[in-house]
């Protein structure tokens, strides 16, 4: 019984990596971003478009950037974009992007 899960495990764990390395190249719109994150000032927007360009031209790694945003929409409503500026400046800088 147990090498029969040991098996279906070892065929399962290349879907899982695949799965996961789509979910992190995915392109996130700046709308769906401002929308979850509920951005209300302008500069809030701003830095979203940023971002979203910085991921766009390849300046800053998508999966920092998904990564980041689906951390962020965990976070209370309230303060959903606080998080997600502060982590993707902090997460940018450790990988030699600064925003």
């Amino acid at each position: 019984m147990t090498r029969k899960i040991a098996i279906v495990a070892l065929l399962l764990v290349p879907l899982m990596v695949a799965q996961a390395e789509a979910q992190s190249t995915e392109r996130i719109s700046a709308d769906t971003m401002r929308a979850a994150l509920r951005t209300a000032a302008p500069e809030d927007n701003g830095f979203i478009d940023r971002v979203v360009g910085m991921a766009d031209m390849g300046a800053l790694s998508r999966s920092i950037l998904n990564g980041t945003f689906r951390w962020a929409c965990k976070k209370p409503v309230r303060y959903r974009f606080q998080y997600f500026r502060r982590a993707l400046i902090i997460r940018a800088a450790r990988a030699g992007t600064p925003i």
